[in-house]
């Protein structure tokens, strides 16, 4: 039993996009959602504060028994020098999709690879950016009415209906959805761990 814990792979996120897109890379792993503050602390940059929430979600995991190799990840949205994380509620994702209509902004994913049986870790932040359109109010209003933008970082999901809102990706497409699969995978090898991708 225990060699089947030591080899046990573990997701520390609900989100089914971290699911869908850690699964192009393993056919096995556990999902164990975690809770976590996700404020931002003063002074804290973009980077340093999904860094430090990826591995706050990775030791909360252990902290509740998980043992293995623990995934965990943060990602949020910068504009102007301001993170966006998910919106709160509908007034604060018009808020956010109207920031971001017409410019160009960043997106930051902290990912955290914790070996609970050696202490190995494994920490980075991958940076991509994306340039949307311009977006008129009626389109902002039927999105928001999809109910989408009220769980993704800075309110819109590359990958799902706002894909329409995204004129270029600059960076890892993966990243922007929630889970950077280069750097990902670049842990996973320094764990001692091959992919599908790697065996290929």
């Amino acid at each position: 039993m225990e060699r089947e814990l030591e080899k046990m792979i573990i997701l520390a996120s609900s989100s089914p996009r971290r699911k869908a897109l850690l699964g192009r890379l393993i056919d096995r792993f556990y999902i164990y959602p975690v809770n976590v503050d996700e404020s931002h602390r003063k002074g804290e940059s973009p980077s340093q504060h999904v860094r430090r929430l990826a591995r706050c979600k990775a030791f909360r995991a252990r902290e509740e028994g998980m043992n293995g190799i623990i995934i965990a990840a943060d990602t949020v949205v910068v504009i102007e020098g301001m993170i966006l994380g998910k919106p709160a509620n509908t007034d604060e994702a018009c808020w956010m999709l109207k920031k971001l209509g017409g410019r160009t902004h960043s997106v930051f994913t902290g990912i955290c690879i914790y070996d609970t049986h050696t202490d190995k870790i494994f920490i980075k932040d991958t940076e991509s950016r994306v340039t949307m359109k311009e977006l008129t109010p009626r389109e902002i209003e039927e999105y928001i009415s999809t109910g989408e933008p009220l769980d993704k970082a800075g309110g819109y999901a590359v990958q799902g209906e706002a894909r329409v809102f995204v004129e270029e990706v600059e960076g890892s497409w993966t990243n922007v959805v929630g889970l950077p699969l280069e750097s990902l995978e670049e842990g996973l090898a320094l764990m001692g761990l091959s992919t599908r991708r790697s065996k290929d």
